[in-house]
Formats: structure tokens, C-alpha cells, sequence
């Protein structure tokens, strides 16, 4: 008789260095569910869950975990408990999200929209945190957060998974929504404008980026040189791992160009003419080579390589040659100005996403 333990995400266990610093104060936290509480819980979950196909194989029976006996009550106030509904959050959310991210056991899929927690939680069972200030713990953790921001929004929006349960933890919640992410989403301008979608060289030259980053991270912030070593082995597998997400992604934008494209290559009447219908033929229909995209990369390699050791005045004029890699890369070399000056504009987000981290990184103000 096989028997599986029922965790319909597979809950994840670390929230990120800060939060386990946190947890170890004692303070901040409500009173532990009762032995009431929690059978009275498990038992509606197993009811609920009776008739459901389980993730991993076929089972005779099943028990439920904490993690899904407490999800219920995973935020709170004063007053007590605010329930989260774990039925409603179920039933919504668990057909949609990408099988891979409840299936795999890469650990990269697991913690789709938040990669940063596999390094985090690395450095975390290593020690790497120990002796550091709070303010020093949670510096490190915005900034790996940084690192892999632009990735983990492609992923998050790609795989279907805006309703894992990082947004009921209060763990989560309460620090990486409320303060972490909404400090990168400030500082990078996706608050201001409602939101952010990258265009798909923009999704590429952000993981070239995350990559160089870390491995500076690595090489620069972690004295151990076995934790170092581990450490860079998971760049491999998170290099590996989004190369395998940004084969499949697709913008919106760049699908809608290629309507308009089509649009005005047959028509278009009066606009027919006008600088942006030239703007969405030309980006409409610029296809890339497996050569040209590899050519790509590895100049974002060598560039982000050369950013990683330049003086404050030498790195804008790296920024600036990264800027034009990307226009000629997305434009197949137009020089019209008027492509470059709107897909300049449509990138501002992913720039200013990438140099505040290097910023931070290599403690350059910005």
C-alpha cells in the first residue's frame, strides 16, 4: 500500500534569509494552531481533496501537511486570524499553473517567480548569513531578488503562477510583497506604469545579465570557496533552467506587432505611410538566426564581463554599448531613429532594473 503525503504545490520550506532571522526572535508571530484547529482543518482538506488525482502517481491513502493545515491561516491582525481560504485557492489556482512547477524536482521550477531563494537558501544552510546585522541580511536578500527579478517575472508570467502560495505566507507577505518588490517595482518604474512585460531580446539580455551578476555575487561576496563553488554550479542550472523558459516565451507586444505588420504591409490606408506603421513592419517581421542570436549573446557576454570590471565612468559607456547591441540585435541594424528611440523606451524598464543592480553590486551610486 502506497501512501503520499498531500501537498498540492509542494510548499516550500525557506522564505529567504531575512525571514528565518526573523523566526528566530519569537516575536511577530500568532499563537500556534490548536489541536482543535488543526484536525477540525485536516479534515476538510481531506474531504475536499478525496476525488482529486494526485501529482505524483497513484495512492491508496494520504495524510495532509502543516504546511496546508496552517495555509488557512497564514496571515493575521491583531484581532487573530485572517483566513485565506486554502478551498477557493485550490480550486482557482492549481489546474493553471505549469505541471513542471509542481512535478519537477529541479529546485529552479519549484521556486518559479522567486529563483533568488535557491541561492538565498544555499547561502543560508552554509552559514553565509551568520554574524550578519538584520540590515546586512536583508540587504543580500533584495539584491540576489534583484538579480533575478526580470527572470522570475518572465517565468512567473509564462508558467501560470501567480497564484502559488508565496502570497499567502506570512513570511513572504509581509516582507519580500510588501517591501522587497515593491521597492524594485518602484525604482524601476513597473508601479508607476501598472505593470511591465519584456520583449523577448530584452528576456535574453536580462538572464546574460543575472548570470554575470551572480557569478560577481559568487566571486566577490563569498570568501568560502566550497559554498563557492556550490554556488556557481547553481548558476549553471539556473542558466540551464531559464534558457529552457526563454525558449518558450512570447510577449504580447511582439505578437501584436506582428498583426500590425501584416496589417500595414496589405493596407493600412492614410497610416500606411507614417513612421510607426515602419516601425511595426520593421519589427514585425525581423527573425533572428540561431548564428545572429548566439552572436548576440556573446556580446552581452563579453560586455557584461568588461561592465564587472570597469571604473564608474567606463561603465556608462558599457551601458551604452549594451543599448546599442540590443537596437541592432531587435531591429535586425535599422537605423531609423525612430524605431531605436521607442524600443529604447519600451526597454527602460529592464535597464533600470539591470544597472540598479550592478549598482548595488559593484557600490556605484545611481
Amino acid at each position: 500500500m502506497s501512501v503520499t503525503r498531500f501537498n498540492p504545490y509542494g510548499f516550500w520550506n525557506y522564505y529567504g534569509a531575512y525571514a528565518e532571522k526573523k523566526k528566530q526572535y519569537g516575536t511577530g508571530k500568532p499563537a500556534p494552531l490548536s489541536e482543535e484547529q488543526k484536525a477540525a482543518h485536516a479534515e476538510v482538506v481531506k474531504k475536499t481533496f478525496a476525488n482529486v488525482k494526485p501529482i505524483r502517481g497513484d495512492y491508496d491513502s494520504f495524510t495532509v501537511s502543516e504546511e496546508v493545515i496552517a495555509f488557512p491561516y497564514a496571515e493575521w491582525t491583531e484581532e487573530g486570524y485572517l483566513s485565506m481560504g486554502i478551498i477557493d485557492f485550490t480550486e482557482d489556482g492549481r489546474w493553471t499553473v505549469d505541471s513542471r512547477v509542481v512535478e519537477s524536482d529541479d529546485p529552479f521550477w519549484r521556486y518559479t517567480g522567486h529563483q533568488h531563494l535557491v541561492f538565498s537558501e544555499e547561502l543560508y544552510k552554509s552559514g553565509f548569513y551568520d554574524g550578519m546585522s538584520d540590515e546586512e541580511v536583508k540587504e543580500s536578500d533584495v539584491l540576489l531578488a534583484s538579480i533575478t527579478y526580470a527572470m522570475d517575472w518572465m517565468s512567473g508570467i509564462s508558467c501560470e503562477c501567480s497564484t502559488l502560495p508565496w502570497m499567502s505566507s506570512p513570511d513572504f507577505s509581509t516582507y519580500y510583497w510588501k517591501d522587497v518588490y515593491s521597492d524594485i517595482e518602484e525604482a524601476s518604474g513597473i508601479k508607476e506604469k501598472g505593470g511591465w512585460s519584456p520583449r523577448s531580446y530584452e528576456a535574453r539580455m536580462s538572464l546574460e545579465t543575472s548570470v554575470t551578476a551572480l557569478h560577481y555575487f559568487a566571486e566577490n561576496y563569498i570568501k568560502d570557496e566550497e559554498l563557492r563553488s556550490r554556488f556557481s554550479s547553481l548558476i549553471d542550472d539556473y542558466y540551464a533552467h531559464n534558457l529552457e523558459v526563454l525558449g518558450e516565451y512570447t510577449d504580447i507586444h511582439e505578437e501584436l506587432e506582428k498583426g500590425w505588420a501584416n496589417l500595414f504591409t496589405y493596407g493600412g490606408g492614410a497610416y500606411a505611410n507614417t513612421d510607426l506603421a515602419n516601425y511595426y513592419r520593421v519589427m514585425g517581421t525581423t527573425t533572428h538566426t540561431e548564428e545572429e542570436t548566439q552572436s548576440f549573446t556573446n556580446d552581452l557576454h563579453q560586455l557584461y564581463g568588461q561592465l564587472s570590471k570597469a571604473s564608474p565612468e567606463q561603465q556608462n559607456d558599457i551601458w551604452e554599448e549594451i543599448r546599442n547591441a540590443m537596437l541592432n540585435y531587435a531591429t535586425g541594424g535599422s537605423n531609423n531613429q525612430y524605431i531605436k528611440e521607442k524600443l529604447l523606451a519600451s526597454a527602460d524598464t529592464s535597464f533600470r532594473i539591470m544597472e540598479k543592480y550592478w549598482a548595488q553590486l559593484l557600490k556605484v551610486e545611481k
